[in-house]
């Protein structure tokens, strides 16, 4: 139980981490916008405030200001009351000509002593001042009643020149950075937590019940200004060894299977990397002495000829399929190795489909079965058209190319689905773009000069 715990806490924060990597730039700008935000609210709601003071004491027969007896915090309070009650607000009111007082008036008593501090305090320093200058002038018509009670002003009320509250618009920008921060973090600890994508082989073994061939590492890009697909190939001398070496365990597994000889590979969305990994298992397996070759039958949007930088051939596949060329026309040998050919097209076809149908492909793909030992075909990915379903009929079977944390569950699932309908036989699957977990020692991701697509 704890060791599962462990293994959905790694789960978690892997998730977390790559959901954090992906949204960076959103959690930024959000964060920025809340700053920016909460700073204009605190400009919108500031009010300015001016507090003008006097401090007096309330004298009886017996004056003393450190000393205090009941009688005298009895006398304090009663004045205070007075200089706060309704009939003050009135009298000052009718001295400034006014229908109402312009500041709120504040009587507070300083610590071990019997001196009161008189404030008023408004949005104009002017009132402010004005309003402690008529409590000092008009208090008697209110404390005749208090024993003989008398106010002895020790200073005297000045004209604020000073605000209260200052705006503290760096305080507000941090603050609004704060809460902007906090938000996008649940959020993404919420995409984090709900995102079902397969991030481990064991994920596919579990979720999908499928047998994993192999995992290939995610290049990263150090220069954004190379070029992607065509520096991908295994037969490059700056890809790295670990790159290559992917590979090797996985053309084994696939020389392994009996009677697999056509290939399809395939992929659940756009993206995936299945068109470099075709070509690549294609170079791999020549490498090992295979007759190998690798049809681009994604006739809506062919890829190999710019991983191989193929510019010129014969013919292209599409002119075969629509009887426009012969066979031998369409057959072009790769400069990556000489046990490689390569059947090419250049064309988008609209009507992929129907072409894809028409004897004259599975009459193709059946005379390359004869002359080679492999015909890897690279096919449209499986949830975006029917092509892939219609392919699978002239398949021995079929590679899944799994991108890390990539497609949904239920989208692969679904993909699968619909392949099973024409074709139950899945070699495996490869799980792409492979970085290491955060919990991993060695944790450092590749670097290599190059990377793939991406997707939100």
């Amino acid at each position: 139980m704890e060791e599962k715990q462990l293994i959905d806490l790694s789960d978690f924060a892997d998730r977390l981490y790559k959901a954090f990597l992906k949204l960076w730039k959103l959690i930024l700008v959000f964060t920025l916008l809340c700053s920016l935000l909460y700073t204009l609210r605190g400009l919108i709601r500031y009010h300015a405030t001016y507090t003008s003071s006097m401090s007096v004491i309330v004298s009886q027969q017996n004056n003393n200001i450190l000393v205090t007896s009941e009688s005298t915090e009895k006398t304090n309070e009663a004045f205070k009351k007075a200089l706060l009650s309704t009939t003050m607000q009135k009298i000052i009111a009718n001295d400034l000509k006014m229908s109402y007082v312009p500041a709120s008036i504040q009587v507070s008593l300083v610590p071990d002593t019997n001196i009161l501090k008189v404030s008023a305090t408004s949005s104009n320093p002017e009132d402010a001042y004005r309003v402690v200058n008529s409590i000092a002038s008009n208090y008697g018509q209110l404390t005749k009643q208090m024993n003989d009670a008398n106010m002895i002003i020790l200073e005297e009320a000045k004209m604020p020149v000073s605000v209260d509250n200052s705006i503290g618009l760096f305080r507000l920008l941090i603050k609004g950075a704060l809460m902007g921060l906090a938000i996008s973090l649940f959020v993404t600890m919420i995409y984090a937590f709900t995102r079902r994508t397969i991030l481990r082989e064991d994920h596919i073994k579990n979720k999908l019940h499928l047998k994993v061939l192999g995992s290939v590492p995610k290049i990263g890009r150090k220069k954004k200004n190379y070029p992607l697909r065509n520096q991908l190939l295994i037969t490059n001398n700056r890809i790295s060894t670990a790159y290559k070496d992917a590979f090797r365990p996985l053309t084994m597994r696939i020389e392994r299977e009996k009677n697999q000889k056509v290939i399809m590979i395939t992929s659940t969305l756009p993206n995936e990397g299945k068109s470099t990994l075709s070509a690549n298992i294609a170079l791999s397996l020549a490498q090992n002495g295979k007759k190998v070759v690798l049809v681009d039958l994604d006739l809506r949007n062919p890829s190999l000829f710019s991983i191989f930088k193929i510019e010129n051939t014969k013919d292209e596949i599409g002119n075969y399929i629509d009887s426009k060329c012969v066979f031998s026309d369409i057959i072009t040998s790769s400069e990556q190795h000489e046990n490689l050919d390569l059947v090419i097209g250049f064309k988008s076809y609209d009507n992929s489909i129907e072409m894809l149908s028409r004897q004259r492909c599975q009459r193709m793909i059946t005379e390359l079965k004869k002359k080679y030992d492999y015909v890897i075909l690279d096919v449209p990915p499986l949830l975006i058209m029917q092509d892939a379903i219609s392919i699978s009929r002239f398949c021995d079977s079929a590679l899944l190319v799994i991108r890390q944390d990539y497609a949904k569950v239920y989208e692969i699932v679904e993909a699968l689905d619909e392949y099973y309908e024409m074709n139950r036989n899945v070699m495996g699957c490869i799980l792409n773009c492979v970085e290491k977990s955060v919990f991993d020692e060695d944790f450092k991701g590749y670097e290599y000069g190059y990377s793939y697509g991406k997707r939100s």
